[in-house]
């Protein structure tokens, strides 16, 4: 439970902010929900909380998916001109 200060302000619960790892100063963006509050923390920089997620996915990298697919439709190309 929280208290409204006469600020405004409420207090996050430590047990919380810790499984979420928020620290002083985290941007949070507040939504209204019906009638309820949603508190989003906001992450310093998304793009790089994304880095590496893919990671393992895949046989190859990119570059080398995009030649192999490259190479097959110009390989189907030559053999049926009509079709490109």
């Amino acid at each position: 439970m929280a208290i409204l200060s006469t600020k405004g302000q409420i207090v996050i619960p430590e047990n919380i902010r810790q499984e979420l790892d928020l620290k002083p100063g985290v941007h949070i963006t507040v939504e209204r929900l019906d009638n309820s509050i949603l508190l989003i923390p906001k992450t310093k920089n998304p793009v790089k909380e994304l880095r590496g997620m893919l990671k393992g996915m895949f046989d190859e990298d990119a570059v080398t998916m995009v030649r192999k697919m490259r190479d097959e439709d110009l390989a189907k190309d030559r053999k049926d001109p009509w079709l490109a």
